[in-house]
C-alpha cells in the first residue's frame, strides 16, 4: 500500500445498518483494491 492509507466509503446512505467498503488505490493507474465489505455496527 506504499503509505497511501486505507480509505472508507459507505455503500448506502440514510440507512441504520449501512455497509462500509474499505479500499486503497492499487498498483496500476485507475486500479482500486477492495480490502473488505463490512456491516456498520
Amino acid at each position: 500500500m506504499n503509505g497511501e492509507g486505507i480509505l472508507e466509503a459507505y455503500v448506502e446512505n440514510k440507512t441504520p445498518a449501512a455497509y462500509r467498503i474499505f479500499w486503497h488505490y492499487g498498483i496500476g493507474k485507475g486500479v482500486i483494491a477492495i480490502i473488505a465489505i463490512t456491516p456498520h455496527p
